[in-house]
């Protein structure tokens, strides 16, 4: 019986995930490899942070006055997990958002918030002396974040007369860890299913043409075994003692 091969149905599933990792490798390239990730600093100074929406920026906090909002994220009415939305005061005294996810970095912010109003209500002499330093992707707001950070910027008297004021988050939340192992999942689990298929279309093959051996020679195809040792031409032939039966011969003469 002829014997098929894995079907191109099988191929479905490995290489949609391996087009998953393909995007995600495209998508988080400059956080992954570090590079093409602006300084926000330097943005600032030659005043292109809107100019640089949907890159990668890094940044170093020294200053948090509010945490305005946080989004929860929720499976089957459960919470996962939360993004928390900081009020940034930035180096050249401007404003900006800036989220984050992971506990160590709220948890970092939150420090660095308490010690900015220690410095704001002359409690320390300044700021934290330990900046937190993020890497992110500079996104302009959706609506509903904007109206939470206007209220904080309202509530704390701050508007676009004091200082330069830009309507876009810095999202952390996707940790340059993070998207490592989330690209890499994607090829992990693709690129075995793949040489499986293929190794199992390569049998198919060979078994497809055995058999059509095997239906020319009329016998079954069997491969020469492991032992078995092809002549050597710089070897000496062995020799082997053939049989020989004499001829007779029966002269005559020639005919006249």
């Amino acid at each position: 019986m002829k014997k098929k091969g894995p079907s191109i149905a099988t191929l479905i599933v490995p290489v949609m995930f391996l087009a998953f990792g393909i995007i995600s490798l495209i998508l988080y390239s400059d956080l992954i490899f570090g590079t093409k990730v602006s300084n926000i600093n330097k943005l600032l100074q030659q005043g292109t942070v809107e100019a640089n929406e949907g890159s990668f920026v890094e940044m170093d906090i020294d200053a948090v006055l509010d945490n305005f909002a946080e989004t929860s994220h929720k499976r089957n009415g459960i919470t996962i997990g939360k993004d928390q939305h900081y009020l940034v005061w930035l180096d050249d005294d401007s404003m900006i958002a800036v989220s984050v996810k992971s506990k160590k970095d709220v948890n970092a912010m939150n420090d660095i918030m308490d010690k900015t109003w220690d410095f704001l209500d002359e409690k320390a002499d300044d700021f934290t002396d330990t900046p937190l330093h993020l890497k992110g992707k500079l996104q302009k707001m959706s609506s509903e974040m904007k109206n939470y950070y206007q209220k904080s910027l309202d509530y704390f008297g701050i508007t676009d007369a004091d200082r330069d004021i830009h309507y876009y988050v810095v999202d952390c939340t996707d940790s340059q860890l993070l998207a490592i192992l989330v690209t890499a999942f994607f090829f992990v689990v693709a690129i075995p299913m793949l040489v499986a298929f293929i190794s199992g279309k390569a049998k198919a093959r060979r078994a497809a043409l055995e058999a059509e051996v095997e239906a020319d020679m009329g016998y079954a195809y069997q491969p020469y075994p492991a032992e078995y040792k092809a002549y050597d031409s710089t070897e000496e032939a062995p020799a082997v003692d053939v049989p020989v039966e004499e001829a007779s011969q029966d002269l005559e003469a020639p005919a006249e």
